[in-house]
This record gives C-alpha cells, sequence and structure tokens, in this order.
C-alpha cells in the first residue's frame, strides 16, 4: 500500500474557487502547487465540470493521492446515519463546509425527496435555518461518498470530480491512512478524461439498463459513458427470426420501452432488427430469469438450481448474456471451495472459469473482479498440489487455462501492492515470471529453497535482502 502524503487544501477564502486552484500537494518534504499536478479540473458537455489528464499517464502511475475532506460512522438506522453525516460536517472546519456548501452539486430531486423523509427528524435536533445546509451537505455526501473502513464513509474533493465510467481508465483503493489512491490502469492520453467507476465489479458486469438503474438509484444521473452509448455488451438474447445469431440491443434507449417504435435490436446474423415490443416475450423471460438468479445468489445449496436455471437461459439467451455469466461465476466458485475442502481436482468445473475468462476479455473489462481471480488462481493452484498423479488430463487442462491468465493477472496485482506483496510473488512463481521486474519466462531459481523465480542473476542479487529473510531449503 501507498505511504505517500495526501493532497491537503490550503485555508482562507481561495477556497471558494470551485477549481481549487490553490489546493497544494505535499511529496516527501517539496510542497507544489497546482502548476504541478497531472489533471486539470475544467467544464466539459458530457460530464459537467471533470478531471482532464494534463500529460500522457501511464500504465500504473499514481493521478492523485487525496485525503477525506470529513468521515462520518456507517449505521444500519438509516435516520441516524443521516443526521451522523450532518453532524460530522459541522463538526469539521469552516473552510471544509464551505467546499460543500459552495461548490459541490446536489441534485434537486434528492434534496426534495431528503426534505419529505427527513425533516420532521431533523428539526428534532437543529434549527429550520439549517435544513437548507442539510440537505445540501446530505445530498452532496450521498452521490459522493467512499467505504474509507468497515466502520466509516468518507467524502474526497477531488474523488467527486472524477468522473464515472462503466468502462473507467483508472482504479482506486483505500491505504491504511485512508486516503484514496488512484491509479491509471491503462495508458491515459493528454486531454483525456480520467474516469472511475462509482459501481462495484458485480454491477458493471450487468446490461446496460441495470448499471443504469443502479446509478439513477444511487447518483441520481443517467450513465452516458462510451461503454453505455454504443450497444449493450453484456446483454445478448438469441433471434427471434433466424434463431443462430445473437441479438444486440444498441443503445437509442437505455431502458426497454414497449411503447418505443424504434429497431433497437439487430441480429448479427441475418442482420434483421425489432423493436422492443417483437421482443416483448423474450424481455420478459429475462427479467424473470434475474429475478430468479437474485433469489438463488442468496442461498446456499443452490448448485443444482443453479443449473437447471442456466440449461432454461439458454433457450432465450446467448452463452454471452451476463445472467448466464453471473451463473457460471457462482458455479464456479463453489465448487473450487468443495474441491480444495474434498483435496481433489476433478470436481473443479474448469469449463465455468473459462466461459467467465473469455467474457472479460472480450468486453474488455479487466481488471474487473481482479482480487477475486487472483483469490482462485492462488486456490487453484494449491488444488494442484493435492494431485499426485503424473500426466493428469485434468492438471494439464487447469495449468492450460489459469497459466496465461496468471499473465494477464500480475500487471494489476503488482500494481496495486508492489512487487514485494506476497500474493504478487506467489502469482509470479505461478506463473513463471520474475518476482523482481515482472519479466515473462523467468528460467532461474533461488539455489536454496528452489521456488523464487528470476529471470537473471542481478534480480535475484536485487532481491535478496528480502528473500533471505524467508529463505528455506527445499
Amino acid at each position: 500500500m501507498s505511504s505517500e502524503t495526501p493532497v491537503v487544501a490550503i485555508t482562507g477564502s481561495e477556497m471558494n474557487s470551485i477549481t481549487h486552484e490553490n489546493t497544494i500537494y505535499n511529496h516527501g518534504n517539496e510542497t507544489t502547487n497546482s502548476s504541478s499536478r497531472k489533471f486539470t479540473l475544467e467544464d466539459t458537455e458530457k460530464y459537467g465540470h471533470t478531471m482532464i489528464a494534463k500529460q500522457d499517464l501511464s500504465f500504473g502511475e499514481i493521478v492523485y493521492i487525496d485525503e477525506p475532506l470529513f468521515t462520518w460512522p456507517t449505521n444500519e438506522n438509516e435516520n441516524d446515519y443521516v443526521l451522523g453525516i450532518y453532524k460530522s460536517f459541522k463538526e469539521s472546519s469552516i473552510e471544509k463546509q464551505n467546499i460543500i456548501i459552495k461548490e459541490l452539486y446536489s441534485p434537486p430531486e434528492l434534496e426534495n425527496e431528503l426534505i419529505n423523509k427527513y425533516k420532521t427528524i431533523f428539526l428534532e435536533k437543529h434549527q429550520e435555518t439549517e435544513i437548507n445546509h442539510f440537505v445540501k451537505v446530505v445530498a452532496s455526501a450521498t452521490i459522493n461518498s467512499y467505504q474509507c473502513s468497515d466502520k466509516e464513509v468518507a467524502f474526497y474533493p477531488f474523488g467527486s470530480k472524477t468522473a464515472h465510467s462503466c468502462k473507467s481508465n483508472c482504479n482506486y483503493f483505500l491505504n491504511d491512512k485512508k486516503q484514496l489512491v488512484v491509479k491509471a490502469i491503462k495508458t491515459i492520453k493528454k486531454n483525456e478524461i480520467i474516469s472511475l467507476s462509482y459501481i462495484n465489479d458485480n454491477d458493471r458486469l450487468k446490461s446496460t439498463k441495470c448499471r443504469d438503474k443502479i446509478i439513477f438509484k444511487n447518483r441520481y444521473f443517467h450513465c452516458n459513458c462510451e461503454r453505455c452509448s454504443t450497444f449493450d455488451d453484456c446483454r445478448y438474447l438469441k433471434c427471434i427470426s433466424c434463431k443462430d445469431g445473437k441479438l444486440i440491443k444498441f443503445c437509442n434507449t437505455l431502458q426497454d420501452d414497449f411503447n418505443n417504435k424504434l429497431k433497437c435490436w439487430k441480429c448479427d446474423s441475418c442482420k434483421k432488427e425489432f423493436t422492443d415490443m417483437e421482443m416483448k416475450d423474450k424481455i420478459e423471460k429475462e427479467n424473470n430469469f434475474e429475478i430468479l438468479l437474485n433469489k438463488l445468489t442468496e442461498q446456499k445449496d443452490n448448485v443444482k438450481e443453479l443449473e437447471l436455471l442456466e440449461k432454461q437461459c439458454l433457450e432465450y439467451l446467448n452463452n454471452n448474456h451476463w445472467i448466464i455469466i453471473k451463473i457460471n461465476y457462482l458455479l464456479f466458485e463453489k465448487s473450487l471451495y468443495q474441491s480444495y475442502y474434498l483435496k481433489s481436482i476433478h470436481s473443479i468445473r474448469i469449463d465455468c472459469l473459462q466461459k467467465i475468462i473469455n467474457f472479460v476479455k472480450t468486453i474488455k473489462l479487466f481488471p474487473i473482479f481482479i482480487d477475486v481471480f487472483v483469490g482462485w488462481c492462488l486456490l487453484l493452484n494449491k488444488c494442484l498440489q493435492f494431485n499426485k498423479k503424473l500426466n493428469d488430463p485434468m492438471v494439464t487442462m487447469i495449468k492450460k487455462i489459469i497459466l496465461p491468465f496468471i499473465k494477464d493477472l500480475y500487471p494489476y496485482w503488482r500494481m496495486y501492492f508492489g512487487y514485494l506483496d506476497k500474493d504478487v510473488i506467489e502469482l509470479a512463481i505461478i506463473g513463471n515470471i520474475c518476482v523482481v521486474c515482472g519479466k515473462d519466462n523467468a528460467t532461474k531459481c533461488c539455489g536454496n529453497c528452489k521456488r523464487i523465480t528470476y529471470c537473471s542473476a542481478e534480480c535475484q542479487t536485487n532481491h535478496w535482502k528480502q528473500h533471505r529473510l524467508e529463505c528455506k531449503k527445499k
């Protein structure tokens, strides 16, 4: 985890500037002004006031590190949670309060909703003159919050200025100082919009219409990112005409509309086009499958039911529909844990894993589910160690699938946690990757333990200071 010093805001009347032009960074002992930032804050037609790359940014580069403006406790009681936001706000400095009140957007529909819902309980403890501040603060915090620990939620000023995209060019993590660390997960060109995903990996896997509902419910806007503006890459239905092709929904309308005469479905095989009304039966079946999947996800012993649901889905949905991929996700995970418990590899649903990997690569959402995928690969490797038979075809099949996958995962996992992280090293060993520089096809290993992999004697020498503390003879 990063230990770099956070973004810190200065005090005074200069805080009123919406662009935070006088915000400073502290990196070690060096203090620099906004001219040394890697981004600017500009008004855009599509995303409003948002963050733009001021220079080319490379894969893995830190874009910014943000300090929470203020935090508030999580609370299962909804009323106490909302009042807790305002209480924490009141306890923060005047300068920080100004940023929330004067600079940040809060959706009017959410403000009205908050007044109707919480005005009575708010007035039990506060003056009526504060009600406008209350709804502004809670609305802004609601749509811009990040969970910074198990017991706290935080508001980050630069995090609130970073655009959302369902196929973002940055990821974030929270370090042990509760700082929001944002890194580029692909090359970002100068003047490109810097983006994060406001929704979790499970929701990013879903169709455009599902994602739009989730985003609007939690953030009060409709997504118009590149992924949501073309065609739905997670929602393929079987063609009602040729039966062999897959029907693709073009996102002229985010939600299904049976009154709309627009032909927004097109078959990739016969090229015929259809309206939502013509697709009504399949859409209703799809909705029912989603409801049933949500119910099964909450159950423990659900393997037979999931397999039956997949069989039913395949009559109406294409293999690459997100519901079928989610079913395969659940089936593989259950089979992996069962195999580890039984110390066997022959019940692992490796076919399900292959479908998931192919899907994620096809829609180019990597590194979605990276923490899950890394956990799976490490557990699969442990399961392989249980197998004592030589030339077992199942072992060959598993290695054929996971070794290339590990090579895809490794750069991202190393980027997040550094090359000295225990799981990063384990991935490198499994994937024959140099644990120091990350080069592929490492042919050398430690002479003592015969385990740690290197590409050269130089890398081994550089690593010895750390490795000698753990090195054991084979």
